[in-house]
């Protein structure tokens, strides 16, 4: 791992742990954004500013239930984590050189960057929360296309070490929620007005985590989960290997209390993908035990959490048997019905806004259509294909020393599941999963000689000479 890296996830933890102390003394939140920004911008390298900005998506939705008793619309913590990114952009190196896309995909980055932000100057009317879910989502393909040309620090080797621990820390959160749920939460639901989540009582809330809705946690942990699994295949170690199941294990548990399926069926066909990428024996039976343990675990739960006193639970949530009345999945077929309206209008029906709340779909095709328009369904189009291409150019491996270089791939195609299920990128936990998709696609890009000792990750695709 670059000792580089390692020092910048190292600061970036330090700094979490200099806001964390200002949350203890209930500092104003502008006084935390100040301090954030001066301390990134003279003291911390572009690599822990990024590093700074990954943790503090993770945990940003418990650090503004910590500072403020209740919902705050219009937030300004939320802006941080933009910031921080642009704070990343604009200090690249100038003799830095980016990694060459198709003229495709750059006009495809283009227009999923600029068509939100044109969308809330011509089609709706700009307001506060309009203008930050345009801009939020116009930063998260900027992420992405900066990291996959280069231009933002390459930290996977750290964050898939880190991910395992971070994912543990934050499940144990998770149980602790839903078995005690701390008086910041309670609250936080009752003034949101958050009822799709059950009740804001012990046992029989769906676990939100340190995020603000149980689908944006359900997505970090699941990512977490899976690059634990890669640690449990990879690792030379029997006490690491034992390790990584423990962590895997609570991660499990923890993502069955959230009640998001999408996470546990992404996380399994991550699973599978694994296998895939290995074709060793040994490999498929570690990945054999774990899937059985997976499905055996879950079962487990449900059969204790369905004859107990928690409502939130129940056998129609985790079985294909009733799928009539699946709430949820008749949901997400009822979206088809907006396709058409999304392609009459050439730049969408804008961002649907109720007061300080936007209304997202639960897919990510089918959101960017009726939003932006048809354009911008094409061009995320475009983009998907060029990072599935990016997965499956990955050749399969059985050198152990390569397994976050695989991992890379396992997570990419965790979030391209997810992505079925969510428009991610519809929030700030969609910077951070820019950023990793960026990764996998700059993986497949001939990048510059110079720009391939910056910790650039190969999936094993040979780079074409300049």
């Amino acid at each position: 791992m670059n000792r580089t890296a390692t020092a910048s996830m190292v600061m970036a933890a330090g700094l979490l742990a200099v806001l964390m102390g200002l949350l203890a003394v209930r500092a104003q939140v502008t006084v935390i954004m100040a301090c954030i920004l001066v301390i990134a911008i003279m003291l911390l390298p572009r690599r822990a500013v990024l590093g700074v900005m990954i943790l503090l998506v993770c945990v940003l939705g418990l650090i503004r239930r910590l500072i403020s008793p209740g919902r705050i619309d219009y937030d300004p913590l939320v802006l941080v984590p933009i910031l921080l990114l642009v704070l990343v952009l604009i200090t690249s190196d100038k003799d830095d050189e980016p990694a060459p896309l198709s003229t495709t995909l750059n006009l495809a980055f283009s227009v999923l960057v600029a068509l939100p932000v044109l969308s809330v100057v011509v089609v709706a009317r700009p307001s506060l929360a309009g203008v930050y879910a345009a801009g939020i989502q116009s930063a998260a393909f900027l992420a992405m296309w900066s990291a996959a040309r280069g231009r933002l620090p390459n930290l996977w080797p750290s964050v898939f070490r880190s991910a395992p621990i971070v994912g543990g820390l934050l499940a144990l959160y998770g149980l602790y929620q839903f078995f005690f749920l701390p008086g910041w939460d309670r609250l936080w639901m009752i003034r949101s007005g958050l009822n799709s989540v059950g009740s804001p009582e012990p046992l029989l809330v769906r676990v939100f985590g340190a995020s603000e809705s149980p689908g944006l946690f359900a997505m970090v942990l699941g990512a977490c989960l899976v690059t634990s699994v890669y640690g449990v295949v990879g690792s030379h170690s029997v006490a690491m290997r034992m390790f990584n199941v423990g962590l895997a294990s609570l991660m499990v548990g923890t993502l069955f209390f959230t009640g998001v399926r999408t996470a546990l069926i992404a996380a399994l066909v991550a699973l599978i993908y694994m296998a895939y990428q290995y074709r060793n024996v040994a490999v498929l039976l570690w990945t054999a035990v774990l899937g059985a343990s997976f499905v055996v675990g879950v079962r487990a739960l449900l059969t204790r959490f369905t004859t107990s006193d928690s409502t939130v639970f129940d056998a129609d949530r985790y079985s294909i048997a009733n799928s009539g009345s699946d709430r949820s999945l008749n949901a997400r077929l009822g979206l088809l019905s907006d396709v058409g309206d999304g392609l009459a209008r050439p730049l969408g029906t804008g961002l649907q806004v109720s007061g300080a709340r936007v209304r997202s779909l639960d897919n990510s095709w089918i959101d960017l259509l009726v939003s932006f328009g048809p354009l911008m369904a094409l061009a995320f189009t475009v983009v998907f294909i060029a990072i599935v291409r990016s997965v499956l150019s990955s050749p399969p491996r059985t050198d152990r020393a390569s397994v976050a270089k695989m991992g890379l791939s396992g997570v990419t195609v965790y979030l391209l599941v997810f992505l079925m299920a969510a428009n991610i990128f519809a929030t700030t936990s969609g910077l951070v999963a820019s950023v990793v998709l960026g990764w996998a696609l700059g993986a497949v890009v001939p990048r510059p000689r110079r720009a391939a000792t910056d910790g650039a990750v190969d999936l094993g695709v040979p780079t074409q000479p300049r």
